[in-house]
């Protein structure tokens, strides 16, 4: 288990991006693509490290796929869009 905020502090439309896109290498199982995102769109994840070594973990014990089980902001709570916390869900899975 990992546990990370994602985006921090941004607009939801802008987070919502960045943090999407985020998710996207993780549900790929591609911690580097993963650090590249990061980087690239200056994601404000504050625990991408263990993020980054669950996916390796994750894939060293057989995962296949990762799932995304929710994804929503600090202003799907509070209704104030204009600065936003991100959070997710991901689920590690094997083959059947």
């Amino acid at each position: 288990m990992a546990s990370s905020d994602f985006t921090h502090y941004e607009p939801a439309a802008r987070a919502k991006k960045k943090d999407s896109d985020a998710l996207a290498a993780v549900e790929a199982l591609d911690e580097k693509r993963f650090y590249a995102v990061l980087e690239a769109e200056h994601v404000t994840a504050c625990g991408y490290a263990p993020i980054a070594a669950l996916i390796t973990y994750a894939k060293a014990l057989g995962a296949r796929r990762a799932e995304l089980l929710g994804y929503g902001t600090s202003g799907d709570v509070t209704g104030d869009k204009s600065s936003v916390v991100g959070y997710a869900a991901v689920a590690f899975k094997k083959p059947a």
